[in-house]
């Protein structure tokens, strides 16, 4: 089911998973009925500081990345039905600094496939050669306690 604001794809009484057309992100997983996500996956860029990093003064080289995943701006979404039983939800994305100025572009493919099985791919690249280190690469969600 494809709308304005969200995809959602469902396989009977298997599962279930909705994404959010405005924000890029997975906004519900339900398995047999039971919600598996409260929020997420997004991407992120940065990690708590440790003693070396305040030493080399890291937090303060690299802080360009500290929010660029929760910044993003979605520039593109598709989706494609690659297999019988297998549908890609893609969202493209542009990193921006505190200065809403460009500094990356990411994608996130989400491979949905009718046994409720989810792949995500993602890819990353900087626009210009002059940024800072990336303190992390990686992407945070938060799931239910039960």
């Amino acid at each position: 089911e494809d709308s304005e604001a969200t995809i959602t794809l469902s396989e009977k009484n298997l599962f279930s998973v909705t994404f959010d057309k405005k924000a890029g992100v997975m906004t519900s997983l339900k398995k047999d009925g039971v919600e598996r996500l409260l929020s997420g996956p997004i991407p992120n860029f940065w990690r708590a500081p440790i003693d070396n990093d305040f030493g080399n003064n890291l937090h303060i080289r690299s802080r360009v990345w500290r929010k660029a995943g929760e910044t993003r701006k979605v520039t593109n979404v598709s989706v494609a039905e690659i297999k019988k039983d297998a549908i890609k939800v893609t969202f493209d994305f542009e990193l921006v600094d505190e200065e809403n100025k460009p500094i990356g572009t990411y994608k996130t493919e989400y491979t949905v496939y009718g046994t409720g099985d989810i792949i995500v791919d993602k890819h990353f690249k900087m626009t210009k050669k002059d940024l800072p280190e990336i303190v992390r690469m990686g992407m945070n969600l938060q799931m239910p306690r039960n």
